[in-house]
């Protein structure tokens, strides 16, 4: 409806250049709504104001507490030879509260009725990141453009615990979850008040878990589908105490400093988990704990970023290491698993997080495409839990996609293990 309106109503030759854009038919569609937001025409600007917002950033927005102050902390990069420490800024973790906002499972971001409000990373140019998520399918550095048809939800007043990447183990573990740390240190905590989690937080178990013996059930907790929207009135917000560019723009390398971990927040979840009555009875029952001292980090075929897993693992097991699928575990046997190993081998991926679990000295080695080469988030674990951490570089098949598949040379791993 949208492209016909603009195809009748825009100048032949801003029509012409627009559909002349050499690029995937979303972008296509995105650049079309941004030129037409810039129409001198008001029918036309009006034709797009339902699906287009100008961006206000999280940051800049007045905070009604703050629960932890800015500062630099120590982060490390991927160790391919020496040990490179470096410095990044932690922005303020805040409490903000809102009026009218719309929530979705698998953003952080707000769309509110006359703008939206989108969470970044304060030190990073916008120009190097995709914060496209959930209910947003695309933005520049002033406006954005939200998706439509969602069935929505109404709730009166409500905190909101979501983010990008809410389904998957990294993003969850490191930077939404942890934010109940600082609820819980909040005066909101003191009032009663809805927590609104996205429904993965229900439906996986690893994600459960981490609710049930933070909250302990004290809470009344409203699970958004990702096929809805909340509607809140009175909307209650919580900084990422940890992020990381969760997309970064096209053609861009992800740089080291693309990111920063809040260690107080993970360290509250790690002592939360292994200090468990949960986690207790599981170590005092009769359940299965795997508990091997090589390990092989092993991808389901279907991953992202596929390589030659096989050839690795025939190399691996003569070396006597055992191959586990995490997914096929239960979340205490991850954590016991990762408590008791000594060392680890396997491709850059969610399951590294579990290393917030390891004791001191075990070892690990890893790898990393020539594309994302500078990614130090496991690296950065790694040392903050005591882990020696060794990487190499893989040859990416697409350069310009951080997603490419890649391939492993047999002999590096021989020649580091």
């Amino acid at each position: 409806m949208i492209k016909k309106i603009l195809k009748k109503y825009l100048p032949k030759e801003k029509w012409n250049s627009l559909i002349s854009i050499k690029k995937k038919t979303s972008r296509k569609y995105n650049a079309l709504i941004f030129k037409a937001n810039e129409s001198s025409s008001l029918f036309i600007r009006k034709v797009v104001a339902r699906n287009v917002r100008p961006i206000v950033w999280l940051d800049t927005l007045s905070t009604i507490e703050t629960l932890k102050q800015s500062s630099s902390t120590d982060a490390y990069e991927p160790c391919y030879t020496v040990e490179n420490k470096f410095s990044v800024e932690m922005p303020d973790v805040n409490l903000y509260k809102l009026k009218t906002g719309y929530v979705h499972a698998k953003s952080s971001h707000i769309v509110l009725k006359d703008a939206v409000v989108l969470e970044r990373l304060p030190h990073i140019h916008v120009d190097q990141c995709n914060y496209s998520t959930g209910h947003i399918s695309c933005h520049n550095s002033f406006f954005s453009i939200i998706k439509t048809g969602f069935k929505v939800v109404e709730i009166e007043r409500a905190l909101f615990i979501g983010g990008n990447g809410s389904w998957n183990y990294y993003h969850w573990t490191i930077e939404i979850v942890t934010k109940l740390k600082y609820f819980l240190e909040s005066a909101l905590n003191k009032e009663k008040i809805t927590i609104i989690l996205p429904e993965y937080a229900k439906k996986i178990e690893s994600f459960s878990m981490m609710v049930s013996v933070i909250l302990k059930e004290r809470y009344e907790i409203i699970y958004l589908n990702e096929n809805r929207l909340a509607l809140v009135n009175e909307l209650y917000t919580i900084t990422s105490p940890s992020n990381v560019v969760f997309n970064v723009a096209h053609g861009a390398d992800f740089k080291k400093n693309f990111f920063f971990i809040d260690r107080e927040s993970v360290d509250f979840l790690r002592e939360s988990i292994l200090n468990s009555a949960e986690y207790l009875s599981f170590l005092d029952s009769e359940a299965d704990k795997i508990k091997y001292k090589k390990v092989f980090l092993c991808r389901k075929e279907g991953s992202v970023r596929k390589y030659n897993q096989n050839e690795v693992l025939e190399i691996l097991v003569k070396k006597d290491f055992f191959p586990v699928f995490l997914e096929d575990l239960s979340f205490f046997q991850q954590v016991y698993l990762f408590q008791n190993v000594d060392y680890l081998v396997g491709a850059s991926g969610a399951g590294w997080t579990n290393l917030i679990y390891v004791n001191k000295g075990t070892i690990g080695l890893s790898w990393l495409s020539d594309n994302a080469s500078d990614f130090s988030c496991y690296s950065t674990i790694a040392k903050y839990y005591g882990c020696d951490l060794k990487f190499f570089k893989c040859e990416s098949s697409n350069n310009e996609d951080i997603q490419a598949d890649y391939t492993v040379d047999i002999n590096k791993i021989l020649n580091l293990i």
